[in-house]
């Protein structure tokens, strides 16, 4: 018959056994591919951001209204988003 700990928490070890623990400072330790994915990912983010603004910019430029000005910077930030998504899928099939 085992005995069960009622005071601790019966989940206690799934945080280490999921993150690796620095055991002296009890932080996560983060691995380096996915803080450069994280890094990629959000420089992408920025990117699509300014080339919707540039398209909204020029569709502005180019005497549209305020609505078909922010439908072709959407368009524009959906299509960067779509062709990085398509380069890192290529990309992925290569090296793995």
């Amino acid at each position: 018959m085992s005995t069960v700990d009622h005071g601790g928490h019966p989940f206690g070890d799934i945080r280490h056994r999921v993150l690796r623990i620095d055991a002296e400072t009890e932080n996560p330790i983060v691995p380096t591919d996915t803080a450069v994915l994280l890094l990629a990912c959000s420089l992408l983010g920025v990117i699509a951001v300014l080339i919707g603004v540039g398209a909204a910019y020029l569709a502005r430029r180019d005497r549209c209204s305020w609505p078909t000005a922010l439908i072709r910077a959407a368009a524009a930030m959906a299509a960067t988003a779509t062709v990085a998504a398509a380069v890192t899928a290529a990309l992925t099939s290569l090296t793995c």
